[in-house]
């Protein structure tokens, strides 16, 4: 089997859900490059041992308090403060977390949003408004 030199993905949200401890369901892939994140799950499998750039950006409804994003690894957690995100003229915020991390092959990633009944809005109009992804730094 060859294992490739790297690997890219981004998936989006389609449509808005709600936080909870679950990783988040990033439905609609914009483009995976070797097949390493499952769309059902919310997961990103890495296919080689290396170093690796993950981001997500989560846009939060009106009223979102005491939020707080994490990219969750096989090993670590990398988690932004719980706070209240600062809203822009719409009443909308949003969190971004990234993390560059080493990654043994078959570790996962994936996004966890916390914060009691927060909404995450999806895509409008074909532009997506929460994101995942991440590739191969080496």
């Amino acid at each position: 089997m060859r294992l490739p030199a790297w690997t890219a993905f981004r998936a989006d949200l389609s449509a808005d859900t709600v936080a909870g401890e679950a990783a988040l369901r990033f439905d609609r892939v914009a483009f995976d490059q070797h097949g390493d994140f499952d769309a059902r799950a919310g997961v990103f499998t890495a296919p080689v041992t290396g170093i690796y750039q993950l981001d997500a950006t989560v846009q939060l409804g009106a009223g979102a308090e005491g939020a707080s994003l994490a990219i969750v690894t096989s090993t670590e957690r990398f988690q932004t403060e719980a706070g209240r995100p600062q809203p822009d003229a719409s009443g909308r915020a949003a969190l971004r977390q990234s993390a560059l991390v080493r990654l043994k092959a078959g570790d996962t990633a994936r996004v966890v949003l916390q914060g009691a009944g927060a909404k995450i809005e999806g895509g409008a109009e074909g532009r997506p408004r929460s994101s995942f992804s991440g590739f191969l730094v080496g």
